[in-house]
């Protein structure tokens, strides 16, 4: 899975060699979006064999998706380790903000808040089939007809398109979610010979209260990590004061919080984009 990251965040980049290496570790970085590789940069050892390279700020200051290859040499013998990270437009919130109103308070982690971030964003985004911040999206469609039909539900930006391997940004009008070359002009048939990179999202930033009960959630499964004695597939409790049902997660609750998912479900519906014939 990818490393998360916010336009404008850059971050220390670590992967794990089997002992310490004799010599420099390097690392290259390739862009997806610039179909551009720099580098070679050395990396900095952090012990045990860890090695941690440092982005830049203007590495992720566009929506992107990024390959870091990290190589190196221990014990006589060439290693080669990769890691990938996506610059998405923004997170659903900071670090700050998380602790502030959700409370989460100083017994967790920068760290243990951003993995479970990436977590119920991911969460959200399977329900809603679609993000609520920028991302970077390449796909390749097979040429057909006067227009072609993007995967998205919602595109923020087209970034580049080419047809079979020839740029035609230019001359492209984006509606909705197709593409069309204008006029009656057709697309060149192929098999997938059409690039497409585009930024997608709803919008810049999440609404309002979908960042709220992201923040819930997040809060909730931290605190649901270190719950003890309770099994995870528990449904009830029983207590003084009778039976209790547990809030689990399901296809209508993909959270187990019951104001959590219906903001969820309200935004589900909202950007629910109709299948032609439904």
């Amino acid at each position: 899975m990818a490393i998360r990251v916010a336009v404008g965040d850059p971050k220390a980049i670590s992967v794990n060699f089997p002992g310490v290496a004799t010599g420099d570790v390097n690392v290259s970085i390739t862009s997806a979006r610039e179909e551009t590789t720099v580098g070679p940069f050395v990396a900095t050892s952090v012990g045990g064999g860890a090695y941690a390279y440092q982005l830049l700020s203007t590495m992720v200051d566009v929506v992107d998706d990024l390959q870091l290859v990290f190589t190196g040499t221990v014990d006589g013998i060439d290693y080669s380790r990769k890691e990938w990270v996506e610059v998405a437009g923004a997170y659903y919130f900071t670090v700050t903000e998380a602790r502030a109103i959700g409370p989460i308070d100083s017994s967790f982690s920068d760290d243990d808040i951003e993995r479970q971030r990436t977590a119920v964003e991911d969460q959200i985004e399977a329900n809603c089939d679609t993000s609520f911040v920028a991302r970077y999206v390449e796909e390749r469609i097979s040429g057909r007809a006067q227009f072609l039909r993007l995967t998205q539900n919602y595109v923020l930006d087209l970034i580049e398109v080419a047809e079979d391997s020839v740029d035609v940004t230019s001359a492209v009008l984006l509606d909705g979610r197709y593409l069309w070359r204008g006029g009656n002009a057709e697309w060149a048939s192929g098999h997938r010979n059409v690039l497409v990179k585009t930024e997608v999202g709803y919008d810049e930033r999440p609404p309002a209260d979908l960042r709220r009960k992201a923040i819930e959630a997040t809060r909730y499964s931290l605190l649901r990590e270190r719950r003890q004695g309770l099994p995870p597939q528990a449904l009830t409790i029983a207590t003084e004061a009778g039976t209790m049902r547990l809030a689990v997660a399901g296809l209508r609750q993909p959270f187990g919080l019951p104001e959590v998912d219906a903001v969820v479900l309200k935004w589900a519906k909202r950007v629910a984009v109709p299948v032609a014939g439904t």
